[in-house]
């Protein structure tokens, strides 16, 4: 086994053992897991001469969330700090303190970062940090540092190189907008391609519906004919309106389609107008008991390959 191979391996013990023994070993002083792996790189001979890809490599076969600016950092702790000095207190306590030439009297047990800090006379971390402040003091403080032309120089170009960012995001959604319509219509280009190996199926499809819209007419006329008729007389008009635009449409349709093949719907157009000159004729033959005359029975309009219609009135 190589020394690489080895030192690997003992990294992922450590990680391994320190997880097996929760979080009260992870959390604090000499039991740390950061103590562990920095003093395996420290007690490595040649362990100064692994360069940054080292280290990243290193990092990267021991285990997931390990960089190799962490086991650099690590090993400088362990370096800093000799195990018989280490007492309880967190690993980034000691990381504070590391470059204190005193820091082995500064340290106690339980010391935490603020206090770390204090003793090495840092600020605090946490201490009057601007998102602490009160909305005033932020306020004059903001504008205390935008009277500095460098500054305010500074904050302009973030904004508008924002402004940009925005406006890029902008012009890549539409992009994506306009290829996932592309995208759409090309999907109905296919699917009327494939519909169109069989051409009289969609014409089975609009004989279907336009039966049964003349079927949901005729269910209307005859709710609205009871004598408990759901409809109110005000909303009588509406519906009136709505039928005739569906009569006058299909009259339009009927006219389209005499001009095209008279001899297919000259009767059909004759017998719909003559309905409309004649509406007592028309009540007879289209009662809304559901009876229909002889003179309206319906044909036999199925295709002359015998195909029947989905839904076909026979």
């Amino acid at each position: 086994m190589s020394d690489w191979t080895m030192l690997v391996e003992a990294g992922r013990g450590i990680i391994a053992a320190s997880r097996l023994g929760g979080p009260a070993v992870v959390a604090r002083g000499p039991q740390d897991e950061k103590f562990a792996l920095g003093d395996l790189l420290a007690g490595l001979e040649g362990a100064d001469e692994l360069d940054d890809d080292q280290l990243n490599e290193l990092a990267r076969e021991i285990g997931p969330g390990l960089t190799g600016g962490n086991l650099k950092s690590y090993r400088e702790v362990a370096r800093a700090w000799p195990a018989e000095q280490r007492v309880e207190a967190s690993w980034t306590t000691h990381r504070t303190l590391m470059k204190a030439p005193n820091r082995f009297e500064l340290i106690t047990p339980g010391m935490t970062l603020r206090g770390a800090q204090r003793a090495y006379g840092k600020t605090p971390a946490d201490t009057e940090h601007p998102s602490r402040w009160p909305l005033e003091r932020r306020v004059d403080y903001l504008i205390t540092q935008l009277q500095d032309p460098p500054t305010a120089k500074a904050v302009r170009e973030q904004v508008e190189g924002r402004k940009f960012a925005r406006a890029a995001r902008a012009a890549s959604r539409a992009v994506e907008e306009e290829r996932s319509a592309e995208y759409r219509e090309a999907l109905r280009e296919l699917r009327e391609a494939r519909d169109a190996k069989h051409p009289e199926r969609a014409v089975y499809d609009a004989i279907f519906k336009l039966r049964d819209a003349r079927e949901y007419v005729r269910a209307v006329g005859r709710a609205s004919a009871d004598v408990h008729s759901f409809m109110p007389d005000h909303r009588k008009p509406d519906v009136v309106a709505a039928v005739r635009d569906l009569a006058l449409g299909a009259i339009e349709v009927l006219g389209a389609l005499s001009a095209n093949d008279p001899g297919v719907s000259s009767q059909a157009l004759k017998d719909v107008l003559d309905g409309l000159s004649s509406p007592n004729k028309t009540n007879e033959s289209a009662n809304f008991d559901g009876t229909v005359d002889s003179q309206w029975q319906e044909t036999d309009t199925r295709p002359s390959d015998g195909t029947v219609l989905h839904g076909e009135l026979v």
